[in-house]
């Protein structure tokens, strides 16, 4: 089945390779590409629509900086905001880019009531929060890509360690998007413990490889951030929303109290469907691993004070 309409607001590297994935995979019949730069937008649009004979695709893509074009939208993934440089933190992203979703969250609830909401700005866990708390919408509807991008990396490192197809690896990525990310050593390949192809010291070697490759690639661009990863992430949560697959992925998402650590947003486990998250699931964790979510939850209410201050 494919989606009446889906909407990409921030039409930069990330929002353009994301409606081009949605236009290759025909997933959706309308994509609204909404952009401050109105004309930006449109220029994106037009060489989108000019490719749509080439891949036999009848999806069409407007260019728009009005946020009335999300209008009867099914998903809304927001990418907009202002990327990280070299050089520069998560937490200082925070503050600039909370007041953009706060901002676009309050659009979305006005002109699309009823979408679903898929956030990618970052810093990821703490711009779920306020799209949470600015749309008012249920913690099924609003989530972020999160760990589902980190995962992925895990995978490709794994596979290039040990010459095992990515197919065959199930990585296990929770926690805050950001470097003090938590990579499971519970991850597999195949139905064997990561410990059969990777020593322990190994392991450590992709856990911090993981933790610092969004780093390595904004340090590499200068000028930009990672785009195309990011991009296939968000494909695979539509993909399982539009199919009601009930697909286990790893995205943000709102805790209440799960692991008896609070309130707070951070990667875990979901099953996603037509719904959204259609239950978030509860790993078992090493106790190395509880005491470092425990540590997640903890940075996450002190930077919530910082934004709140």
């Amino acid at each position: 089945m494919i989606m009446e309409k889906i909407s990409v607001i921030g039409a930069g590297s990330v929002g353009s390779s994301l409606a081009w994935l949605i236009l290759i995979n025909k997933l959706s019949k309308r994509i609204s590409l909404i952009d401050i730069d109105e004309d930006w937008a449109k220029g994106i649009a037009c060489d989108l629509n000019d490719s749509r004979f080439i891949l036999k695709s009848d999806t069409f893509i407007e260019g728009r900086s009005d946020y009335s074009a999300v209008k009867d939208s099914e998903i809304i993934v927001v990418t907009a905001g202002s990327p990280r440089k070299p050089g520069m933190s998560r937490q200082d992203l925070l503050k600039i880019n909370a007041g953009i979703i706060s901002s676009v969250s309050k659009e979305i609830k006005k002109h699309s009531p009823g979408s679903i909401v898929i956030l990618v700005t970052n810093p990821l866990d703490l711009m779920v929060y306020v799209a949470l708390e600015n749309t008012g919408f249920s913690s099924k509807r609003v989530f972020g890509m999160g760990s589902s991008l980190d995962s992925s990396r895990l995978a490709n490192f794994i596979s290039q360690e040990t010459g095992v197809s990515v197919k065959d690896i199930t990585p296990l990525v929770m926690g805050m998007h950001s470097k003090d990310m938590l990579v499971s050593k519970q991850s597999k390949i195949g139905v064997f413990g990561i410990e059969e192809f990777i020593p322990a010291e190994g392991f450590l070697a992709l856990k911090e490889k993981t933790c610092n490759r969004g780093k390595e690639i904004v340090d590499y661009l200068k000028k930009g951030s990672a785009r195309f990863a990011p991009a296939a992430a968000v494909v695979e949560i539509i993909e399982a929303i539009d199919k009601d697959s009930q697909k286990i992925i790893p995205v943000s998402c709102l805790l209440e109290n799960e692991f008896s650590l609070g309130k707070f947003c951070t990667g875990m486990p979901c099953v996603i469907g037509k719904n959204g998250i259609e239950k978030v699931l509860q790993p078992h964790l090493l106790p190395e691993e509880k005491k470092l979510l425990s540590e997640s939850a903890r940075s996450f209410q002190e930077s919530l004070k910082c934004l709140t201050d």
